[in-house]
């Protein structure tokens, strides 16, 4: 097994990403909007057009990630999606039961980024992370609020972040290469897995 610390991924432009993954999907031309704004627009509202387009292609490419994800971790890690779980904005991507029934927090990067600079120069998907975001799924003034997700959550807190499986999934966006990672005891990944996004041409319709 390969230990990670600091991996790279290769640098290379973001293109479009390939059609045999998410059909008719294209990366939004920034110009459309932006060329065509009224004329003598200012600049401050030119950058807030391109940051919508940025994000709106930074959600869609999120969306189409965390659908491959999903797939590999069910046929090539032997994961189940919980069914008690309903991900939410900035919250936990994706619970999963081990073929024990034990929890796995799994998290999805859409990313030609290194690893740790991905996970937020790795604070991201680290034991206090997942508490955190553990005790915003029992808090009914939280996004991240369900019935079933506060169960989760302090089930999350009865066995203890640090002894919860964590698992993170990376697709880059030109190769669609994919990398499965496993958190270990001394905050690095571990490699766990290797495949392409192209074995999984096919999206589940709900996660």
């Amino acid at each position: 097994m390969e230990h990670f610390e600091n991996f790279e991924q290769p640098k290379q432009p973001v293109e479009a990403v390939d059609e045999a993954i998410h059909g008719s999907l294209r990366p939004l031309d920034k110009t459309e909007s932006i060329d065509n704004a009224p004329e003598g627009e200012s600049p401050e509202r030119e950058g807030g057009l391109d940051n919508r387009v940025k994000a709106r292609q930074s959600k869609e490419q999120g969306d189409i990630g965390e659908g491959v994800v999903i797939r590999a971790a069910s046929e090539k890690l032997g994961l189940t999606p919980d069914p008690s779980f309903d991900a939410s904005y900035h919250g936990i991507d994706c619970l999963y039961r081990g073929k024990g029934g034990e929890l796995v927090v799994v998290e999805a990067k859409f990313t030609e980024e290194r690893l740790h600079k991905a996970l937020d120069n790795n604070k991201q998907m680290q034991p206090e992370w997942v508490e955190k975001k553990a005790q915003q799924m029992q808090n009914p003034q939280s996004a991240q609020f369900t019935p079933g997700n506060r169960e989760l959550g302090a089930q999350i807190e009865r066995i203890g972040p640090e002894n919860i499986r964590r698992i993170v999934i990376t697709i880059h966006p030109t190769t669609m290469e994919m990398e499965a990672y496993a958190g270990n005891d001394n905050g690095g990944w571990d490699q766990i897995g290797k495949w392409s996004a192209l074995e999984f041409p096919e999206q589940p319709h709900s996660y």
